[in-house]
């Protein structure tokens, strides 16, 4: 239903564009249990999946169920995930449902992902809530439960970089027939995609290891901690059990790990394996750095940081580690302060998969 999340950017393959003549990148080669629900008769909550930070208003007779889902593929690259806020009314019966999904998404726009949705008696418009503009669908949604056929609405809106948000709203006690008027009021009731809203605006978000969260469930069979090939370093990485999902994709020269879950803050790594150079190679080969005052903390040991430099005016951290076959580059994207602590366990599950590569020179087992 949902489209699948995608990592495309804006930035370029850095690292590759940075390097000078004679640095040439060739590689250094010559399903989860059933989820449990949350419950919470309001107060703050952090969503498990996009990692929002949301007040959730006590209401007399109300319950909350906090829970997630996702699903993730190696071949081809994809990802989609949904934070749920269901409210229960005080005989345990579903009242209303909110789904909540940020990330980059693999459609361009907010019309043409909206249109991806499986409505009947669509209709569309743009209405201004909580202070910015959303496109909106809505129409008759059929569960493939019990619970049938409700009516529902949808906002979507995508800032200048790509990076998204969309917000379901699902009417339980309302008729299959509510017209557009009844369920964009009932959007614009919901303390739950109000509350998500205003986070996602100011990316109010908090630390949570989105995969250890007993209220998520993999809707698939691949699982975050998994080994995937990386096509142009020429290795394998096994992604650390570290809580988190990344997707591995493939980009020009680089390959690109991006953390999907939690979606906020935005992480990526750039990686650039260059056989038989060294980080002093590759450092002196790089121009000076464009954010002198930007140095990562908390690097990881064995890893050393290098300048940072800007790629469409986004600013990106440059790691380096020797291996034996070469140089491996690491360029980090964050949102947030130049902390490298939420990508030590990725950061040290590259050094492994890349001290695994013979050196040329290696004499056969």
């Amino acid at each position: 239903m949902i489209q699948p999340v995608s990592t495309s950017r804006l930035r370029a393959a850095a690292l590759a564009a940075c390097l000078l003549a004679g640095l040439t990148p060739g590689g250094l080669v010559p399903a989860m249990a059933s989820a449990e629900v949350l419950k919470t008769s309001g107060g703050q909550t952090v969503l498990p999946l996009s990692g929002l930070v949301i007040d959730l208003p006590s209401r007399p007779g109300v319950t909350y169920n906090i829970s997630g889902s996702f699903y993730l593929n190696d071949d081809p690259p994809s990802f989609d995930a949904r934070d749920v806020v269901d409210e229960l009314g005080a005989d345990g019966k579903l009242i209303a449902g909110n789904w909540v999904m940020s990330g980059y998404f693999t459609a361009a726009d907010c019309p043409e992902l909206l249109q991806d949705d499986d409505l009947e008696a669509m209709w569309t418009r743009k209405t201004t809530l909580w202070g910015v503009e959303w496109d909106v669908r809505g129409g008759v949604f059929t569960f493939a439960n019990d619970l049938g056929r409700k009516p529902a609405g949808m906002l979507c809106r995508i800032d200048e970089t790509g990076h998204g948000v969309l917000l379901y709203r699902f009417l339980m006690d309302a008729p299959e027939n509510a017209n557009a008027d009844t369920i964009l009021a009932s959007i614009q009731s919901s303390a739950a995609l109000e509350q998500a809203a205003r986070s996602y605006l100011a990316r109010r978000s908090a630390s949570v290891q989105s995969a250890h969260r007993p209220e998520v469930r993999n809707r698939g069979e691949t699982k975050p901690a998994r080994t995937v090939s990386l096509p142009n370093a020429g290795f394998d990485v096994a992604a650390p059990d570290d809580g988190f999902i990344w997707l591995f994709e493939k980009t020009d020269d680089v390959d690109t790990i991006s953390r999907l879950a939690p979606t906020l803050p935005d992480l990526a790594i750039e990686l650039l394996a260059i056989g038989g150079a060294t980080c002093a190679d590759v450092f002196g080969a790089l121009p000076p750095a464009d954010y002198p005052d930007i140095k990562p903390t908390n690097v990881p040991e064995n890893w050393i940081a290098g300048p940072t430099v800007d790629v469409n005016g986004q600013p990106e951290a440059l790691l380096c580690t020797n291996v034996p076959a070469g140089a491996v580059m690491a360029g980090l994207f964050q949102e947030s302060e130049p902390d490298v602590t939420p990508f030590a366990m990725m950061l040290k599950a590259i050094e492994a998969g890349a001290l695994a590569v013979p050196t040329p020179d290696a004499a056969p087992q």
